[in-house]
């Protein structure tokens, strides 16, 4: 049986998108948070049965972000455009529904404490200064030791993951499924090098300049050593200056952060009466209809 690991933060604004925004943009209410807070919460459930349904499993890890991340001490400037680009983003993606709430720690924080244990899910984990994406890579090496590659799924649709694909796949939604096969036939290196190309092109979604003009064509061609060493890009990367751009970006980028230690499993205990509980006392009346009730015994069946 898979186990699904979930990058919870970017299925809680997967949620917002799917859901969340569009449900309270068309009630007109955009900026009631909690509004906000109770339809994303619901969107990230219904998220999780989906997902049940594709793989045929109720194993969830969950991984969380905890800011302000030691990343940032590194670099400053990390993920310091954020906000901005991903809503400008949301935006384009949403216009006819106007322009997105934000999402507001409260929501994460009910879901890992207070939602997902009570559902009866038992591994959840944070650790201070720590994003999702070191969690994961621990609990993928630490792992994949000891099952087939393929049982264990990262459901991301962040590509810094990429560089796990030896110990694991990903399932990026729209993308479909991942694994170190399809990434061979984009790709002209194993997912082992993927931190040190992010390093060359950098990564302007979370603030990281990479080398000046190596995108993925020319950091392709100088990792495969496909680049002639006299060009001016070459020099450029070979330089000091991009020796220690490269030696910077590359500690962002590789996974985990150090320290980020190893997270022991333990046995869920998933209740239907405790999520149909839930859905009454928040008045989840799209989780309650008969036909949605039976799909939910499904996802709590013994698999």
């Amino acid at each position: 049986m898979k186990t699904l690991i979930i990058d919870s933060n970017n299925l809680c604004y997967r949620a917002l998108i799917s859901r969340g925004a569009r449900e309270i943009a068309g009630q007109g209410v955009v900026g009631r948070q909690k509004e906000i807070t109770l339809s994303v919460i619901q969107g990230f459930l219904i998220q999780l049965r989906k997902l049940s349904h594709i793989y045929g499993t109720n194993r969830f890890i969950f991984a969380w972000d905890t800011k302000p991340y030691h990343r940032s001490k590194l670099f400053p400037e990390y993920k310091s455009n954020r906000a901005s680009e991903g809503r400008a983003k949301h935006e384009r993606r949403i216009t006819k529904w106007g322009p997105p709430p934000k999402l507001k720690k409260p929501i994460f924080d009910l879901l890992q404490n207070k939602v997902l244990p009570k559902i009866g899910f038992k591994n959840i984990f944070s650790k201070a200064g720590y994003e999702a994406d070191d969690i994961i890579a621990s609990i993928v090496k630490t792992y994949s030791k000891h099952t087939p590659y393929g049982s264990l799924v990262v459901v991301s649709t962040d590509k810094d993951l990429y560089q796990l694909l030896d110990y694991c796949i990903i399932y990026g939604f729209k993308k479909g499924e991942i694994n170190k096969e399809v990434f061979a036939k984009t790709y002209p290196f194993p997912p082992k090098v993927w931190p040190y190309f992010r390093a060359l092109t950098g990564d302007p979604s979370d603030a990281i300049p990479g080398v000046h003009a190596v995108g993925p064509d020319r950091a392709s061609h100088f990792l495969t050593r496909s680049m002639k060493p006299t060009g001016k890009v070459y020099e450029r990367i070979a330089s000091a200056e991009g020796k220690q751009l490269v030696r910077r970006n590359l500690k962002l980028m590789a996974l985990p952060w150090g320290g980020v230690g190893t997270f022991p499993l333990k046995k869920d205990k998933l209740s239907l009466p405790a999520l149909l509980d839930l859905a009454n006392r928040l008045q989840f009346d799209h989780l309650l209809t008969p036909d949605k009730i039976r799909l939910w015994h499904d996802f709590f069946g013994d698999r």
